[in-house]
C-alpha cells in the first residue's frame, strides 16, 4: 500500500476494521489504553479525553478523533466521527471487532446557528 496524502473518514475506518479483523486482540488492547495528558490536550476542542480522578486521559482513538475533528452541532455536539466496537457476546474479552462511523443527527436550527 502506497503513502495516502489524504483520506476520508470512511476510508480510514474501513482500514482500520480490516486491521481489527487480522488481531482483535491487539486492537482491542490498544484502543482500550489511556496514558495521563496534559491540560492544553485535555481541553483541546476536537480531541476525545476523559478525567480519572483530576487528571486528564488520552487513548489513541481520542487522538484520531481529534485529527479528523468533533461534531459542532446536533445531538452529538463534541463527539468524533470514530467509533471502536467490541465482542457485544463477551465485551469484558477486550477485542475490537472492527470500526464504525458515528452517525450524527442535525437538526434545522442547528444548521442555521452552524451558518450564522
Amino acid at each position: 500500500m502506497s503513502v495516502s496524502e489524504s483520506i476520508t473518514i470512511d476510508e480510514f475506518i474501513a482500514r482500520m476494521d480490516a486491521l481489527a479483523k487480522i488481531d482483535p486482540k491487539a486492537m482491542g488492547d490498544l484502543i482500550g489504553h489511556r496514558v495521563k495528558c496534559n491540560t492544553e490536550l485535555g481541553e483541546h476542542e476536537s480531541v476525545q479525553v476523559g478525567k480519572e480522578n483530576e487528571d486528564y486521559v488520552v487513548g489513541i482513538l481520542g487522538i484520531l478523533n481529534g485529527v479528523f475533528g468533533a461534531y459542532h452541532s446536533g445531538e452529538r455536539k463534541g463527539w468524533g466521527a470514530i467509533a471502536a466496537l467490541v465482542d457485544e457476546d463477551d465485551p469484558m474479552k477486550g477485542e475490537c471487532t472492527g470500526f464504525s462511523r458515528i452517525e450524527n443527527d442535525v437538526s434545522e436550527s442547528d444548521v442555521e446557528q452552524e451558518t450564522t
